[in-house]
């Protein structure tokens, strides 16, 4: 299991009011690589929330591209095309992300 990385700074320590509100809420238990992506989601929200979509990107993108069959995956690919498009409010910066979601062709069974 490897752990996320990105190049975002730490989450700074937030103050009282902040405690009070929810970013990410998750019930129920994680095997320990399905947490690892939940962790890398609830941070990318955190950044999301904060409006700072430069520092969310990356984070979306990790989880997708480390832990592609998580039950997270799909959720950090949407919210990274949602963060860069935030970012620029540009349609063309959604372009790239497009051949993520297409399905593998099946081969023929014999």
């Amino acid at each position: 299991m490897k752990p996320i990385t990105s190049s975002s700074a730490p989450i700074p320590a937030a103050n009282t009011k902040r405690l009070k509100k929810r970013i990410y809420w998750l019930e129920g238990w994680l095997p320990p690589a399905e947490f690892v992506a939940m962790l890398g989601v609830a941070r990318g929200h955190y950044f999301l929330r904060g409006k700072n979509y430069t520092q969310a990107e990356p984070l979306f993108k990790a989880v997708f591209e480390q832990h592609p069959r998580s039950q997270f995956a799909s959720e950090a690919l949407y919210y990274r095309g949602v963060s860069r498009y935030l970012n620029s409010h540009k349609v063309d910066e959604l372009n790239d992300l497009h051949h993520l979601t297409k399905r593998p062709k099946r081969s023929k069974r014999l």
